[in-house]
């Protein structure tokens, strides 16, 4: 039987203290989004690895080049919502684009940020080129800058500099692309990952005061 990965963070309020209550209805509409992609990310978690159970019946009526894609999937599904809780507290940090947030959740919300981009990195060059693989394949980067693939020294995988250029590809569990520097990025799909996603939310959360 497939683990069911949940999620679970602990709130104290839906509204906002020290806010209007249209400033705290907007804030506190992006935070739970927040909670809403995580969410995302451990059903996907789920699925990701119930599709890899050749005895399932589902997974086994369908034909072999879908199985493997349905394993993508799911993959970039979980990638896609980690980069959604990234973007949402990009936004939230942002004096220009959210003046009123108080100063105390914002400092919260910066060192949230800087843990997600410790405990997981490479999220948005995973993001990127997963959503320009038309560029990485004709091997460009940014502005059309030309993309020279990177050494790789990995457990069972190793090349030279130009050698091979990753788009899509599962090593093991870790969702792998060439990025627009040319490096390779990867981001496994996992409990561990999840589980660190799901403590920077929820320092999102205590950050601000509810009521």
């Amino acid at each position: 039987m497939t683990k069911i990965y949940e999620v679970n963070i602990n709130e104290t309020g839906r509204q906002i203290k020290e806010l209007s209550s249209g400033d705290s209805f907007k804030i506190s509409q992006m935070i739970f989004n927040l909670k809403d992609q995580l969410i995302k990310a451990s059903l996907a978690l789920t699925m990701f690895e119930r599709s890899q159970i050749s005895t399932d019946p589902f997974i086994a009526s369908l034909p072999f080049s879908y199985q493997i894609h349905l394993h993508l999937l799911y993959a970039h599904a979980f990638i896609f919502a980690l980069d959604e809780i990234d973007k949402t507290m990009s936004v939230l940090e942002s004096p220009e684009k959210m003046p009123n947030i108080p100063l105390n959740a914002r400092l919260q919300l910066t060192k949230a940020r800087l843990d997600l981009s410790t405990l997981i990195p490479g999220i948005k060059s995973v993001r990127d080129s997963a959503h320009h693989v038309e560029d990485r394949i004709r091997l460009k980067g940014n502005h059309e800058k030309k993309i020279l693939p990177q050494p790789v020294t990995i457990p069972g995988l190793f090349t030279h500099q130009g050698d091979v250029l990753m788009v899509s590809c599962l090593i093991d569990n870790r969702l792998s692309y060439t990025a627009g520097d040319g490096s390779l990025q990867m981001i496994e799909i996992s409990e561990t990952v999840l589980k660190h996603a799901q403590s920077v939310v929820q320092k999102v959360f205590d950050g601000f005061e509810w009521f």
